[in-house]
């Protein structure tokens, strides 16, 4: 995995926040910051699994009707992941 150096300017009572959230769980201040971040921001296509991928880019070719068919339509259990 690439990394790159950022520099984020906080308020201090979110800088607080992270360092005791840091402390309590006896990780860096990096580690509290970097999974905050990747949690709290939703899954690029990209991240997604070639499969799913492909079923969305299928989605993009239906009509009205078929994709309200597709959402209203219900998942066998042995189908969810």
């Amino acid at each position: 995995m690439n990394e790159r150096t950022v520099t984020v300017t906080l308020p201090e009572a979110l800088y607080e926040r992270v360092q005791e959230t840091a402390r309590a769980t006896s990780r860096s201040l990096e580690e509290v910051m970097t999974q905050s971040i990747a949690l709290s921001l939703p899954q690029l296509e990209a991240d997604l699994p070639p499969a799913l991928r492909a079923d969305l880019s299928t989605l993009a070719l239906l009509g009205d009707d078929q994709l309200r068919e597709v959402a209203a339509s219900q998942m066998d259990m042995t189908q969810q992941v």
